[in-house]
């Protein structure tokens, strides 16, 4: 092999290298400060009328902002059990309550990093009544749940995520107390809550040195033969 030759493919090589370290640098991680509704910092369900630390009723029929309760005890035989990961919550701590007909807008907020790329969270949800739609940072995910039923409905948010701190609304509608009933309860529960996110991807600089060292070996060995060929 004459020496253009092996410049030629220790270029390419070293280059190759390089390049493809560079892609590599792009890594997967997953959000880290997304909770289910009624548990703690740990992961552990709150006790009955323990206030949400990760969700707030940012706006209801009857009252202003407030952190919004996990609800214990669902006797009231229309919603789905809680489950060892995730608790009801709702601005009272009894899901016999007759709470005001109206929007429940229940809020959490989570982080992303400022050289993220692609992100995306799955979930499943359970309102009462109905789940009228889930925002992320006030844009419409047209997410829904029925009016009745009370139980999990799977939802996916793929698009919408800015760097920095983000906020996720979950909208519910408490409906008019039916003819004859005695109760009329409102709540949310959130499961299964999981988001990811890609990094943008970066060059780095001693990958960048590579394929320029690379390339420099190639053009000054290919100078040397021209020289040497000249001379001839």
């Amino acid at each position: 092999m004459d020496l253009k030759t092996i410049a030629l493919v220790s270029g390419l090589v070293v280059g190759g290298i390089a390049v493809s370290s560079v892609f590599s640098s792009a890594k997967a991680a997953t959000i880290p400060n997304l909770f289910n509704t009624g548990i703690d910092n740990s992961g552990n369900p709150l006790g009955s009328g323990v206030g949400d630390p990760h969700y707030t009723l940012t706006s209801f029929p009857s009252g202003s902002a407030t952190t919004a309760v996990a609800v214990t005890n669902t006797s009231n035989g229309l919603w789905t059990g809680n489950t060892t990961t995730s608790e009801w919550i709702a601005p009272y701590s009894d899901s016999n309550a007759i709470a005001t007909v109206g929007q429940y807008k229940y809020q959490t907020t989570f982080t992303l990093p400022k050289d993220f790329s692609t992100a995306s969270i799955t979930g499943q949800w359970a309102t009462d009544n109905e789940g009228v739609n889930i925002l992320i940072n006030g844009n419409s995910t047209a997410s829904t749940t029925p009016s009745s039923g009370f139980t999990f409905n799977n939802f996916t948010i793929s698009s919408g995520f800015v760097a920095g701190t983000n906020t996720l609304d979950f909208i519910v509608n408490n409906g008019t107390l039916p003819l004859g009933g005695t109760i009329n309860p409102t709540g949310l529960q959130v499961n299964s809550l999981v988001g990811n996110y890609t990094t943008i991807l970066v060059p780095e600089p001693l990958n960048i040195l590579g394929a320029t060292t690379g390339l420099v070996l190639f053009g000054t060995v290919s100078t040397a033969l021209k020289k040497r060929k000249v001379s001839k």
